[in-house]
């Protein structure tokens, strides 16, 4: 059986071009879902934005799938799968801390619906950092 992720972890630092990864985590839902995509958004956006640019934005994308069989129970039935979440960090994104603000499932039927989280259990961070101009080098690792 796959480990839960840490819900209320970092998700580590990263730079433009690194690929990240949320583990396999689990989910119940009563529609057919194609896709989960969580949106991170910069914590600290720069005052100076131009106009009609929107606040940094990071988004992981992961596949449904089906973990168990569907259980039936009176009006509807119940839905058990799980995904794992990825993106790679775009070249051109902001340094800083990025949290992740929804979770949305989108559906065979083409709904889009924000995951139910009354305790508030996500409060995934990640942060990127800027893109160091070190010169490479040749060495021995």
């Amino acid at each position: 059986m796959t480990e839960m992720p840490d819900l209320g972890g970092p998700l580590g630092t990263h730079l433009p071009g690194d690929t990240v990864y949320i583990s396999p985590f689990f989910f119940t839902h009563e529609m057919n879902v194609e896709e989960i995509a969580a949106v991170f958004v910069h914590q600290d956006p720069p005052e100076d934005l131009p106009e009609g640019q929107s606040v940094p934005e990071i988004t992981l994308y992961g596949k449904q799938r089906k973990e168990h069989p569907d259980q039936f129970e009176e009006g509807g039935i119940i839905k058990n799968s799980s995904t794992h979440l990825v993106a790679t960090i775009p070249g051109d994104a902001a340094p800083g801390l990025y949290r992740c603000q929804a979770i949305t499932a989108f559906t065979v039927g083409g709904q889009e619906v924000v995951f139910d989280d009354p305790n508030n259990e996500i409060n995934w961070d990640l942060w990127v950092l800027a893109e160091p101009n070190t010169p490479p080098r040749f060495g021995h690792w």
